[in-house]
């Protein structure tokens, strides 16, 4: 038997179910820094959507929202980071 295999088949065990025990332990801190990230990703994602449709309305949409066109134009100019 290979001797690469063989370690691999004893470290994981039978199942992958068994690798879950070996993941790594993150502290509090770890967790809270990759929530606090995950986070902003996805308000990113969604500033960057809202922005995108806001371009795509015409100036009858804008207006029925109380939107001028230069203002909209303003927004879906901004980079998805800035608020």
């Amino acid at each position: 038997m290979n001797s690469c295999l063989a370690y691999t088949d004893n470290r994981l065990g039978s199942t992958p179910a068994a690798a879950l025990d070996q993941a790594p332990d993150w502290s509090e801190s770890t967790q809270a820094f990759l929530i606090l990230i995950t986070d902003w990703l996805f308000a990113w994602a969604e500033r960057a959507r809202q922005r995108r449709q806001l371009g795509a309305l015409d100036g009858r949409m804008l207006a029925d929202i109380g939107v001028d066109r230069a203002s909209a134009q303003i927004e879906v100019a901004k980079p998805f980071w800035q608020d």
